[in-house]
């Protein structure tokens, strides 16, 4: 084998390796588990969103209280509730990679909004 061919096969392997490290690098960028989610509300037909953003269904329809969110990260997120006609319930920080099921109610005559996780 002549000097110019060796030199290919270990360009070859560098250019495999680089690929392989780059696809492992791209595959780990996506390793948060996802987790479904129960939201519930003492005022039904809520909008959830996490982070800024409006969480909505593979249709585009907004998730609306009661319900069960799909494929939410495992991480922690800051939650807010909207609903027409009452001020955002803001919950703040909440860890999906511990919580299954946020339960909110708005503010009563005592004006305390209560909210719980498990």
């Amino acid at each position: 084998m002549g000097r110019r061919a060796f030199k290919r096969i270990i360009l070859a392997v560098c250019l495999a390796a680089a690929l392989m490290g780059g696809w492992l690098v791209w595959r780990g960028l996506d390793s948060i588990p996802r987790v479904d989610v129960n939201f519930i509300t003492d005022q039904w037909d809520a909008e959830i969103w996490l982070d800024g953003r409006r969480l909505c269904q593979p249709d585009g329809q907004p998730w609306l209280t009661p319900c069960t969110v799909t494929g939410v990260s495992a991480e922690t997120h800051v939650v807010v509730l909207k609903r027409q006609g009452l001020e955002d319930l803001v919950l703040g920080q909440i860890d999906f990679g511990s919580t299954r099921e946020v339960v909110a109610h708005w503010p009563g005559r005592d004006g305390q909004s209560r909210a719980g996780t498990r």
